[in-house]
């Protein structure tokens, strides 16, 4: 754990460029803060796992395909989605 903390403390503080992010988990809620922290401080950032689902399902709605339901079951978190 003091080695990872070590690290993010690095890249929060001090950090080297190009700075890539690579983000996983099931629950957006749990990360919403890391991610807010580390937006403007990183190049890119990858989002993957069950979080995935929550950005997509914005994407899809807020400029693919605004009015229509959406398509199958996905895992997703319907109130961290912002308009």
């Amino acid at each position: 754990m003091n080695k990872e903390l070590s690290y993010f403390a690095k890249v929060l503080d001090n950090p080297d460029h190009p700075l890539l992010a690579i983000l996983g988990g099931a629950k957006v809620q749990d990360k919403i803060q890391l991610i807010e922290n580390l937006i403007d401080k990183v190049d890119e950032m990858i989002i993957g796992g069950g979080m995935a689902f929550t950005f997509h399902k914005g994407i899809y709605f807020k400029y693919i395909h605004p009015f229509k339901g959406a398509i199958g079951v996905s895992h997703y978190e319907n109130n961290l989605l912002k308009s």
